[in-house]
């Protein structure tokens, strides 16, 4: 039995560690041979398809060269190899020393581009796409730049696994000129910069932020000027942490987008500012702790909607007076809500003592809701403010592999009864969409394959293990979405997934153990 528990993340780890290069693709290896310029402005151009592996002697490469790295063609995958890219220091004026890090720009549309595995330091952009759509930036750690990952014009990219700190601005979406459109930005780190942590500027649109960390920066994310002459619609911003800014998000002219999942705690002024943005949707998020006010409406944002969040600030919501048509609810529809209550309609409006009128109305037909409407200054009124909801507890349930029926109880309410695999699966449950409802699944052990029973949304389907392996499933990163993993008996390890970041690998216990998971603390 390991006597401690250890703690690694990474993939499911390999015996071998060996570079392969599939059939057919160009390798290339970025070192002493093929670097141009001297020592002190070294650089390297790629102007060819290809994978290309930065492979120098040296772990740090220092150069004083407009660019380190120059990616002129499509269809290029750049491995850092974990090598450091670094330059005398910021300040200087395009094209002057040290400008990019790494610069993607052939002149037109560049396709299929992935930089990954790379730190870079003292540049003013450290990674720039300009005019690219398609590949992505991985794994990549950027500080004290001015810029750390910049796009500029770019569709169809990822922007995933990042850690970006210590720089003036950390992520920046940069539609100067066209749009940034189709960008996922996923699990990034983006914390102690000093001005902005996530950016969208200028026209962006279709845009994914989700699943990042946006903490200790002067604003956390920030979505500007998408007015006149451009725009800002359809963007997703969910399940983020933006804590301990100055603001917490910050709309200007962006209108038409959802903000929803989002733990926004402890910011120092404002935790969700609107300001000449509308028709957005902003639900289900927790905004907690915030030192001048929750949300705050101004500049003519009109048309906002606002319901199933936690407010929990001395001052919840201000406006302007100049905010009109905004909606602090909707019509009450069945489902869990913020605050485990029954249905959804409003807010839950509280304050740092817990003693806010959610906590203290009264709600006599035990619907969820207050009884009377939440107002306050401003014209704001939301006619179904969430009351605070005392569970029944959670249920219990069986799975019956013989005719592979689950039997699920819930005390005052009728056996709901589920049909769902084969006789030889094993049973996992777990709230696989965030909703506060507890859904059903099935380990297959034979394909080692999880499938995931979500009702009115397709079936989630997950190879995870290998056979002889034991589901598990809890809720990893603490975002409220059930995740799931698998403990190997004979090596007695667990290997948990999380999407969007790598595995975690615990060894714990010996082989004939049975694994279990659950919130200790």
């Amino acid at each position: 039995m390991s006597a401690n528990r250890i703690m690694r993340t990474g993939t499911i780890p390999l015996i071998l560690f060996i570079l392969i290069i599939p059939t057919g693709v160009s390798a290339v290896f970025l070192d002493e041979s093929n670097v141009l310029g001297s020592p002190g402005d070294q650089y390297w151009n790629v102007a060819a398809p290809g994978d290309y592996f930065l492979t120098f002697s040296s772990d740090t490469i220092s150069t004083n060269h407009n660019y380190a790295i120059r990616i002129v063609s499509s269809d290029v995958i750049l491995d850092g190899m974990g090598k450091n890219l670094t330059g005398p220091g910021i300040g200087s004026v395009e094209p002057g020393p040290s400008y990019y890090g790494i610069r993607v720009n052939s002149g037109t549309i560049t396709q299929n581009v992935t930089v990954k595995n790379v730190s870079i330091q003292n540049k003013n952009l450290a990674i720039v796409y300009e005019w690219v759509s398609g590949g992505g930036i991985q794994s990549v750690h950027c500080s004290s730049n001015t810029q750390g990952i910049t796009t500029w014009n770019s569709s169809n990219l990822t922007v995933q696994a990042n850690i970006v700190n210590s720089n003036t601005h950390g992520i920046v979406l940069d539609g100067h000129a066209a749009k940034n459109d189709f960008l996922v930005v996923d699990s990034n780190n983006a914390y102690g910069n000093s001005q902005f942590g996530i950016h969208l500027w200028l026209t962006n649109n279709n845009n994914s932020i989700t699943n990042n960390q946006a903490n200790f920066n002067n604003m956390g994310v920030v979505f500007t000027d998408g007015g006149t002459g451009n725009s800002g619609t359809n963007n997703t911003l969910s399940r983020n942490t933006v804590i301990g800014n100055v603001n917490g998000i910050y709309f200007l002219n962006y209108s038409g987008n959802s903000i929803s999942y989002n733990t926004i705690n402890g910011n120092t002024n404002v935790g969700m500012w609107f300001d000449r943005s509308g028709s957005n949707n902003f639900t289900r998020n927790s905004v907690n702790g915030t030192g001048w006010v929750g949300i705050y409406l101004g500049g003519s944002s009109s048309g906002n909607i606002v319901y199933d969040n936690i407010f929990q600030n001395t001052d919840n919501e201000e406006t302007d007076g100049t905010s009109p048509n905004t909606r602090w609810n909707i019509t009450p529809v069945s489902g869990r809500n913020l605050v485990n209550g029954p249905s959804i309609g409003g807010n839950y409006w509280t304050n740092p003592s817990g003693l806010g009128y959610s906590d203290t109305c009264s709600d006599g037909n035990s619907d969820g809701f207050c009884d009377t409407p939440y107002t306050h200054t401003g014209g704001i009124t939301d006619y179904y403010p969430l009351h605070k909801w005392v569970s029944t507890g959670q249920g219990v349930g069986i799975y019956r592999p013989l005719t592979h029926m689950f039997y699920l109880r819930t005390p005052g309410s009728p056996t709901t009864a589920i049909d769902w695999g084969v006789s030889t699966d094993l049973p996992v449950t777990g709230d696989w969409n965030g909703n506060g409802i507890t859904d059903v699944g099935i380990y297959r052990p034979s394909t080692h394959m999880f499938y995931l029973r979500t009702p009115g949304s397709p079936t989630t389907a997950i190879d995870w293990g290998v056979s002889t392996d034991l589901p598990v499933t809890g809720d990893w990163n603490g975002n409220g979405i059930t995740d799931v993993g698998i403990y190997r008996p004979s090596t007695h390890m667990f290997y948990l997934r999380t999407p969007g970041s790598p595995t975690t690998a615990i060894d714990w216990g010996v082989s004939t153990d049975l694994p279990v998971t659950g919130r200790w603390l």
